[in-house]
């Protein structure tokens, strides 16, 4: 196996435990102390450098990742390999790219979105106290693009049990 397989698959590896683990810890109850109470304690530039350094992060572990993909795909045979109708080898890449979350809202002032996410979090809490238990990185991952733009959102996905966990 060359390093650079190995590297791969060290990689995919990393990014599948710390899924499970933070799944496992969300439906066995576990949570941490005070995670209202810590989101509140941060001043609103800590909390958007959280939101940034959360989205940083995601994209460039997601985008890893589908590199990873089209590296191990190369590996396959031909004979399990996908193809077009033109019979053109079809990469995971653009695939995975395209189902990956996006974090893009800009803010009322056009600056970069930091600060959406950060107070959709605050309000969140504020206005939902039965939900002060659900770590701020949880509800990160659901004010996506693709999924709940608000506080209010995220409170009736929760009231839907379209987002779980054990809080």
């Amino acid at each position: 196996m060359n390093s650079r397989h190995l590297s791969s698959v060290l990689v995919a590896w990393s990014v599948l435990a710390c899924l499970s683990a933070c799944r496992h810890s969300l439906d066995s109850g576990a949570t941490r102390n005070g995670v209202y109470e810590e989101w509140l304690s941060m001043s609103p530039s800590t909390r958007q450098n959280y939101v940034e350094g959360f989205t940083d992060g995601y994209a460039m572990g997601s985008i890893a990742a589908c590199n990873n993909a089209d590296r191990l795909f190369q590996t396959m045979s031909t004979k399990s390999a996908a193809f077009d109708n033109a019979g053109n080898l079809q990469m995971p890449t653009p695939r995975c790219l395209e189902a990956l979350d996006h974090y893009t809202r800009l803010s009322p002032d056009h600056m970069w979105p930091y600060g959406i996410y950060a107070g959709a979090i605050t309000e969140f809490y504020n206005k939902y106290p039965k939900y002060r238990r659900v770590p701020f990185s949880y509800l990160l991952r659901f004010l996506s693009d693709k999924q709940y733009g608000s506080a209010d959102q995220l409170y009736q996905a929760f009231e839907r049990k379209e987002i779980q966990g054990t809080f």
